[in-house]
């Protein structure tokens, strides 16, 4: 009996994980979204292929995310096998590339947009980093945001 109530609160507190999850991904793509539209309407608008791929790339990453942690539910209720996971590879892939891109996207013309010149890869590699590791770096990137839009 112990057993049983042990697994049932288990896999209510990972429905709860999940749940978490998903909305810092959220954030973090909500943050990522709103940042690249107010960097876009500061440059010159000579990049605009880059931009429609990071606009579609967002919008992918924003509904894999759903689906993604409400599959993972899905498979913890014992609905559905863990096996599907192998299928969702590709589209995992996918959701990597475009979290690189939209962060690549971000640091790049940040720095664009401040130092109002092109820059190479060394320059907006630290700005990369600081995004990359989201929780700790947000909260220095921002201040530049907030400089950059007059805040």
């Amino acid at each position: 009996f112990n057993h049983l109530l042990l697994k049932k609160y288990a896999t209510n507190l990972l429905l709860v994980f999940i749940f978490l999850s998903l909305l810092l991904s959220l954030f973090f793509i909500g943050w990522l979204i709103a940042v690249g539209l107010e960097i876009n309407q500061r440059l010159e608008k000579d990049s605009n292929s880059s931009f429609k791929i990071f606009v579609i790339g967002m919008k992918y990453l924003f509904l894999y995310f759903w689906f993604f942690w409400s599959l993972i539910a899905i498979i913890l209720k014992g609905i559905i096998l863990p096996r599907i996971l192998i299928f969702l590879m590709p589209f995992h892939m996918l959701g990597i590339f475009f979290i690189f891109y939209g962060i690549n996207f971000i640091s790049k013309r940040l720095l664009m947009t401040e130092q109002r010149d092109i820059v190479g890869n060394p320059e907006y590699l630290r700005v990369f980093l600081q995004i990359l590791f989201f929780p700790i770096g947000i909260f220095y990137i921002q201040d530049r945001v907030h400089r950059m839009i007059g805040k």
